[in-house]
């Protein structure tokens, strides 16, 4: 099948939309789950980052959280991916189905 003038792979067209979509719901679960703690970090980190200004020590206290971005990197890579084979073998919308990150 055809992605955008490319072939798709053999594993995305072997993937029946049902598939894709169970798929994709897993995807969003995933990411709701690493935004989650990314944000639940957030608001230590300002406040560390407040401290940091006149107490140098305070920016240990800062949580990076590199895994859960990095995760929803690979999570959002994916996404994409089976978005567009769904377009190419013209799967119904499902608009329960939403990747949700981190969350501002």
């Amino acid at each position: 099948m055809e992605q955008s003038g490319r072939k798709l792979s053999t594993e995305l067209s072997g993937l029946t939309c049902s598939q894709i979509e169970q798929e994709q719901s897993g995807i969003a679960e995933k990411a709701q789950h690493h935004g989650a703690s990314i944000k639940s970090s957030r608001q230590r980190n300002q406040v560390a980052g407040y401290f940091s200004a006149f107490f140098l020590p305070a920016l240990v206290a800062v949580k990076q959280n590199s895994s859960d971005k990095e995760a929803l990197d690979s999570l959002q890579m994916r996404w994409d991916v089976l978005t567009s084979a769904a377009k190419v073998k013209h799967c119904p919308f499902n608009p329960d189905i939403v990747f949700r990150g981190a969350a501002r």
